[in-house]
């Protein structure tokens, strides 16, 4: 019975004895609210239905589908809070993608109980409250996306050990203190372990302040990094050397000053150095003339 429509974005899988394991339809008009019934179908491991315009509340039903591995609900007008039911979906459930909906209430702290996800989308909800430690115990996770809500309090210092962690976004929320460092005690991890798989770090449009930890320098994987429109202090560390694999530098409208370190000129991948609304000071690294990608710079 499997059914594929590439020009609508419906994919309709089955198996050999006709169970339906995926259910994919993206991008359509599909409206009103959730078909409660689906749930039932206990066999499903894909239920995408991003990009329609489904509303209501998340349905409870969800926590009977105890074999699915993604739940894509993204871009459509559902509401309410996040419902507990979700926790029964822990032992399989790889990504769940409900962001660009209206989700509000905080983030639950049963979210650390779901040790099989690798994708946490919730970016673009009315979701507030502080962001649970427990998250920090996700070690599949490659992306934790949180932009876009009104998040409040600190960076949990224990996120920094998600080892396989790609992509962080904490952009345009109410963040405050430091940039986030390696934790103490116990749950410190190995040196080389501080956000090592990290590709892709967004915290801009926050409250965050103090320096640039020198810990960052660990992040030899980094290809994005944005921290602009916060309250950093200091000067622009010579460890920003180390990001090799750089490509776009955003640090604007925060409080930064000194010089830049001639290690900038290093960096041989970067397209785009945007520094503009600080107070950088002196000239321009001479080895900024020989990086052949740069396209961009902005330190006004």
């Amino acid at each position: 019975c499997t059914w594929f429509e590439p020009t609508q974005d419906v994919f309709i899988k089955c198996d050999e004895d006709n169970v339906i394991h995926d259910i994919t339809i993206r991008h359509n008009r599909l409206n009103g609210p959730f078909c409660s019934e689906i749930s039932f179908l206990s066999d499903l491991r894909v239920l995408d239905l991003s990009n329609n315009r489904i509303e209501g509340s998340l349905p409870t039903e969800l926590g009977l589908m105890s074999s699915v591995e993604k739940l894509a609900f993204g871009g459509n007008r559902f509401y309410g809070s996040i419902p507990t039911e979700l926790s029964l979906l822990s032992n399989n459930l790889s990504e769940l993608r409900l962001g660009i909906n209206t989700i509000t209430g905080t983030l639950p702290s049963f979210l650390g109980l779901m040790t099989s996800l690798s994708v946490l989308q919730l970016s673009d909800n009315i979701l507030f409250g502080q962001i649970p430690t427990v998250i920090g115990l996700l070690s599949n996770l490659t992306l934790l996306s949180l932009e876009e809500n009104s998040l409040s309090g600190l960076i949990p210092s224990q996120l920094s050990g998600l080892v396989n962690l790609e992509g962080l976004g904490l952009g345009k929320n109410h963040l405050t203190g430091l940039l986030p460092s390696i934790p103490s005690r116990d749950q410190q991890p190995s040196s080389g372990q501080f956000f090592s798989m990290l590709k892709h770090l967004s915290l801009e449009s926050n409250w965050i302040s103090g320096t640039i930890p020198d810990v960052f320098k660990m992040m030899t994987n980094l290809v994005t990094i944005n921290l602009g429109y916060n309250a950093l202090s200091g000067s622009l560390p010579a460890h920003t050397g180390s990001w090799l694999k750089l490509r776009s530098i955003n640090l604007e409208r925060n409080y930064l000053l000194g010089e830049l370190p001639s290690q900038i000129g290093m960096l041989t991948e970067l397209e785009s150095l945007n520094l503009q609304g600080n107070r950088i000071t002196g000239t321009l690294p001479s080895q900024l003339q020989f990086l052949p990608r740069l396209k961009t710079i902005d330190i006004q």
